[in-house]
């Protein structure tokens, strides 16, 4: 049966021999709600089914894969919201169509408090300036006795301050 989990044959087993298989659906659900998460969005984790009909051809042209192709777990499609927790239908272990209502409204306040592409930038605390002048090689790398800027490179400094170090490009 597609989907059956292989026993542990015996005590002393090392990791990686007999034993369960790796869990493909938990892995990829934890870092497909991390995304979600991150970027505050939805997401749609969507899986091909395996059937009979195409396991025994693959058994066919390599019988050596049977016990392999036994034990693997059928992937899940499934929905995530931008918290990361699932949403609507799921399958798994067979073949059809799932659905989810999807409220575009979730996505707004978390965006608000995290804004990962960084529309929330802090000029009173951040000042960046490109230094455009032509370098010679012997300045690009902070040769000693140079001051602030005059490497290849970008000043950056607190509001405070008005100046800084030199961070390379």
């Amino acid at each position: 049966m597609v989907g059956a989990k292989v026993e542990d044959e015996g005590e002393g087993k090392g990791k990686g021999e007999a034993g369960t298989q790796y869990d493909n659906v938990a892995a990829n659900r934890t870092r497909a709600a991390a995304h979600c998460f991150e970027a505050k969005c939805f997401g749609v984790m969507c899986s091909g089914f395996m059937d009979k009909s195409m396991l025994d051809e693959m058994i066919k042209h390599a019988p050596s894969m049977q016990s392999t192709l036994h034990s693997l777990t059928q992937g899940a499609s499934l929905f995530l919201d931008p918290t990361g927790a699932q949403i609507g239908d799921s399958i798994q272990g067979d073949e059809g169509i799932v659905y989810a209502d999807l409220d575009l409204e979730e996505c707004v306040e978390p965006k608000q408090f995290h804004d990962v592409v960084g529309g929330y930038q802090r000029f009173d605390v951040f000042d960046l300036k490109v230094d455009r002048r032509r370098m010679g090689v012997e300045g690009s790398f902070g040769a000693e006795g140079e001051t602030g800027g005059q490497g290849r490179g970008a000043e950056v400094g607190s509001s405070g301050d008005g100046g800084g170090g030199t961070a390379g490009l």
